[in-house]
């Protein structure tokens, strides 16, 4: 009673969904915990860059965390050969913005042009929903929400100015 468990589960993705460049953004809200961004290696000797900066070099299979992501923005990751990343949500329990959860950090050489999405009311306290948008910054004012552009307005990525978040 009063006790709640939270369960993060996310599908691994095929090889192909792999890549080479990646911008995790902080989650929304989660100051006392920050996010944890999980990166998986699919060969040997690859080498991770976290804001332009060398950070590890790791083999096939094996893992290297980083949790120092820039909050409020978005942190630029890249490596010598394709990887998969995954960002946790540390928090311990509901704070009001957030659960803990786990989101598959999909690579840049995936970016989708368009997309459409809708929530829903579950009749529920929960009435605050969040998304995460990575842009190239020359497009950054093209950005529409509902038509018009967001707030906060999107800023720079950390390591690459190229990408806003």
């Amino acid at each position: 009673p009063g006790i709640a468990s939270f369960y993060t589960l996310e599908q691994a993705m095929p090889l192909y969904a792999w890549g080479k460049e990646f911008v995790p953004v902080t989650s929304t809200g989660t100051t006392l915990y920050p996010d944890l961004v999980r990166i998986t290696a699919v060969r040997n000797n690859t080498s991770i860059y976290f804001e332009q900066n060398h950070v590890a070099t790791i083999n096939a299979h094996e893992t290297f965390d980083i949790s120092n992501v820039a909050p409020n923005f978005g942190s630029y990751i890249n490596t010598s050969e394709p990887c998969i990343v995954y960002q946790y949500s540390m928090n311990q329990t509901y704070s009001g913005s957030i659960n803990p959860s786990m989101v598959f950090v999909p690579p840049l050489s995936h970016r989708i042009k368009k997309v459409s999405f809708g929530v829903f009311d579950v009749g529920s306290s929960f009435h605050k929903n969040y998304f995460s948008v990575i842009v190239s910054t020359a497009d950054a004012n093209n950005f529409l929400v509902d038509g018009t552009i967001p707030q906060p307005i999107i800023t720079p990525v950390n390591g690459n100015p190229a990408y806003s978040a």
